[in-house]
């Protein structure tokens, strides 16, 4: 595949998942706690603060998206290994940590305040090593590179 082809693609992909990334927080999570507030009054009360804290831990979601947005500009600048691109990898890295960190303990203060249930917590647990396995991954990635990136400048500077 064509880079500049492919590079297209890629940001295809992030608007997509951007897209629906706002619908799901903007309209089908708040339909859904509606409705089951509806069918149970007792889920009523749990509505503001779950889908507040839903719409905190999508921030650092739409923000890794910018920074892979980024990341394929530079490619299609043919800078695909440049620090540049090693640090918005970095980036993501932390943000998908942050937003696990956020998430598992956001469920445990929640289950302390008893506004959470216990399958959503295990539900949340899975989700949260999902998240560990992508900012380790991401991790991996901003160093290799940074590596590539080292071994290009110096190929550059030899005749």
């Amino acid at each position: 595949m064509e880079q500049r082809k492919m590079v297209r693609w890629l940001k295809f992909l992030v608007i997509f998942v951007a897209i629906c990334g706002l619908l799901l927080c903007a309209v089908v999570i708040p339909v859904v706690g509606k409705e089951l507030s509806g069918i149970s009054p007792e889920l009523g009360k749990y509505f503001k603060p779950w889908v507040t804290f839903i719409w905190v831990l999508a921030i650092p979601c739409f923000a890794a998206l910018l920074h892979a947005w980024l990341i394929f500009s530079n490619i299609e600048k043919d800078k695909a290994f440049s620090m540049e691109n090693a640090k918005h990898m970095e980036r993501i890295s932390y943000l998908a940590g942050a937003d696990t960190v956020a998430l598992i303990s956001g469920n445990i203060v929640f289950l302390i305040l008893n506004v959470n249930h216990p399958s959503v917590f295990l539900i949340s647990v899975l989700i949260g090593i999902i998240g560990i396995g992508i900012s380790v991954g991401a991790a991996v990635l901003s160093h290799l590179i940074q590596k590539a990136a080292n071994l290009q400048d110096e190929n550059d500077l030899t005749i």
